[in-house]
């Protein structure tokens, strides 16, 4: 393992979320900064990423995203749009489509009722999954992801069945709700033990479903593994329950940046495989 090994860089295009869920932060008001977006993938691109994943806030609110997924594939890498899907529909992921390696939905329970509760918005499960079926016809690889919660841990199961039988994604990511993203009084509330993320891997894992299990808990499965880009173009990396500003790009190069910290290269280059067709 070397220092070129990189898998994904996450690049929160924009800080704003039209959803409310229940377990998010509700800090959405880093400033979006334009006119680094070609040093960011150049540089990138120099010291080893090899998929840049769209994600926010809500990626598909910046203006130009098709040119920017487009700018990502020309410039060889592979790229993933993690969206809630609210601002998506046919006739859009038809747009995107050439230029996404794999597209993320989010899916927090079994029926309606379980997930538009979290969510915070009716009629988002029934969104999700004409979404999925568009992007299915298409074509493209879908991976969807489940926050769980004290009050869905019971239910997931469930939704992996219902992927099974409904959506046929190619990844299932099943992430116990971190610290550093949550509201302080829901994660208390809502968060689970690695006790019984445990016993819920393992359940899951015994149902041989043909799609990829990818599963997170925590700082245990991320320190200092993921970096993020923000919509300001500051440099950020995982570490512990918290995330640490290292660096801006505006400033000074990535590959610098980067050498400021000491990435797991390792789990980085784990949680790449697991959550990469």
């Amino acid at each position: 393992m070397t220092d070129k090994d990189y898998g994904n860089l996450y690049w929160r295009l924009e800080s704003s979320c039209p959803l409310r869920c229940v377990m998010c932060s509700s800090d959405h008001l880093i400033r979006t900064i334009k006119g680094y977006e070609n040093t960011l993938l150049d540089q990138a691109k120099e010291i080893g990423f090899k998929t840049i994943v769209f994600t926010g806030g809500e990626p598909t609110l910046r203006e130009g995203l098709p040119y920017l997924l487009r700018q990502a594939g020309l410039k060889g890498f592979m790229t993933r749009l993690d969206t809630n899907g609210v601002y998506l529909n046919g006739t859009q992921v038809a747009l995107i489509k050439p230029y996404l390696t794999m597209l993320g939905l989010p899916l927090h329970g079994s029926t309606a009722e379980a997930h538009d509760l979290v969510v915070g918005k009716k009629g988002h499960f029934n969104a999700i999954k004409c979404i999925a079926d568009s992007s299915t016809r298409r074509g493209l690889s879908l991976k969807i992801t489940t926050a769980v919660t004290k009050e869905n841990i019971s239910d997931v199961k469930n939704i992996a069945d219902y992927l099974n039988h409904s959506i046929h994604p190619e990844i299932y990511g099943v992430n116990a709700l971190v610290k550093r993203n949550c509201n302080p009084q829901a994660y208390q509330k809502l968060k689970i033990e690695e006790e019984e993320f445990e016993n819920l891997k393992e359940e899951l894992l015994s149902q041989n479903y043909p799609f990829k299990l990818s599963f997170c808990f925590g700082h245990k499965d991320s320190d200092m593994a993921y970096i993020f880009v923000n919509p300001d173009f500051t440099i950020s990396v995982t570490a512990g329950d918290s995330e640490h500003i290292i660096g801006d790009l505006k400033n000074e190069r990535l590959e610098k940046i980067l050498s400021k910290v000491k990435i797991n290269h390792e789990l980085h280059m784990r949680r790449f495989e697991e959550t990469n067709i």
